[in-house]
């Protein structure tokens, strides 16, 4: 019996101290924004390396379910970089793990994703995803909030697709993303 009695307040002081959090006037739990959304990966051939860069905009979105803990989405479209007939196109979810993420001032995370493209070039087109790691640092103002992420992509998708097209390389395949964001708080 002590002990359910323990778990309730327990429950009641979690879920006071998250109220309270949550309707302090400098935190906003959700903005929306446009980002300047990047994409490389790069190979290792016989005569040394090769990169493919893809850039383009994206629309993202952001939730703070306290000041440590968000969700994160961006909705982009890209070109590659030496034929704009080839686009990549997709979207990433991220799950944000740092401080300051929903109060004004400074803010720095560490991101775990998942994301999930389509390549399309004239005659060919291949569907990747993948897991992906990644670090971002940015500020917010009360109605503002700008934004600097990298990201390490699995390289694996983007070996197969290579290697489906005959590609020659000879070893290490590596894949990453960054974006630059500004977005309005709610």
């Amino acid at each position: 019996m002590h002990r359910s009695k323990a778990v309730m307040l327990g429950l009641m002081v979690l879920s006071s101290a998250t109220m309270t959090e949550a309707q302090e006037p400098s935190e906003s739990s959700f903005a929306l924004g446009l980002s300047s959304y990047a994409t490389v990966f790069s190979v290792d051939t016989y005569k040394g390396s090769d990169e493919f860069r893809f850039g383009g905009a994206a629309i993202n979105a952001t939730l703070s379910l306290n000041n440590n803990l968000a969700l994160r989405g961006h909705l982009y479209s890209q070109e590659w970089e030496d034929a704009s007939s080839t686009e990549l196109s997709g979207f990433d979810l991220q799950l944000l793990l740092g401080s300051n993420l929903a109060r004004e001032g400074f803010k720095y995370y560490l991101s775990l994703g998942l994301f999930s493209e389509e390549l399309e070039e004239p005659g060919y087109s291949r569907s990747l995803s993948g897991t992906m790691i990644g670090f971002g640092l940015g500020y917010n103002w009360e109605r503002v909030a700008l934004d600097f992420s990298l990201h390490a992509r699995q390289a694996q998708p983007y070996a197969d697709m290579l290697e489906e097209l005959g590609y020659p390389y000879s070893g290490t395949v590596s894949a990453g993303s960054g974006a630059l964001s500004l977005a309005y708080r709610f």
